[in-house]
């Protein structure tokens, strides 16, 4: 079993947000397994910018991740792989989208970075008015 030694929490945490921002955010926003966005140039392009931009968010943070060896964890990841937050989304019902595409968004617009994939696919996701805050408030264009 492959295993890694982090120093901080903080690494930890951001290690799997910069993944799982990036895999639930297009898996929701596009409705389909992660093979698909993977097959799809375009989609798959989104979904590797969306890891260069939380892993950049990640590195303001005080935490340096590396894009390309999260992009190789998620060709590692079955391509029938569905996220909670597209069967959230799927269903109407409530999810962790605030938390997670929004999440990044907020602290992105803290240090000044744009992050024009994650507020893409937020707007995708959410495509609600409750959801007009974090967009509206957003400094990054």
């Amino acid at each position: 079993i492959p295993t890694s030694v982090h120093r901080t929490d903080a690494e930890v945490i951001w290690g799997k947000l910069v993944r799982l921002s990036a895999v639930a955010s297009l898996t929701a926003a596009f409705q389909e397994p992660l093979g698909a966005i993977r097959s799809d140039s375009e989609k798959r392009l989104l979904l590797e910018q969306a890891v260069r931009e939380a892993a950049l968010v990640a590195s303001h943070d005080g935490v340096d991740i590396d894009p390309g060896k999260v992009i190789a964890q998620i060709e590692s990841f079955p391509s029938r792989l569905t996220t909670s937050l597209q069967r959230d989304i799927a269903g109407s019902h409530s999810s962790e989208v605030e938390s997670i595409t929004g999440g990044v968004i907020r602290l992105a617009n803290s240090y000044g970075i744009a992050v024009p994939a994650h507020v893409r696919l937020y707007e995708m996701i959410a495509g609600s008015s409750r959801h007009a805050a974090i967009v509206g408030e957003r400094s990054v264009s």
